[in-house]
């Protein structure tokens, strides 16, 4: 969570199953989960969050570069696009 709170977003959307009496987001299942429209590729940033190689799951909007399909099948992230 540190990551998230260096920004400011428009939102974010995090799963969990539980919260604690603490105020802790807990889950069963501790799965990645990204999801990006194409825009993401077509701009830059100087801050690194993550690699795609941390995430589990990754849903876009269209049908990644061939590359992006092998680099992220040699990782084991599971692509989706709708």
């Amino acid at each position: 969570m540190l990551a998230i709170a260096r920004f400011k977003v428009d939102f974010a959307v995090i799963g969990k199953s539980v919260i604690d009496l603490g105020g802790d987001l807990l889950d069963f299942d501790a799965a990645r989960v990204l999801v990006a429209d194409g825009t993401q590729f077509t701009r830059t940033t100087p801050v690194r969050i993550a690699s795609l190689a941390q995430v589990d799951d990754f849903v876009m909007d269209r049908i990644p570069s061939e590359k992006l399909i092998d680099r992220c099948a040699d990782w084991g992230t599971q692509l989706y696009w709708v």
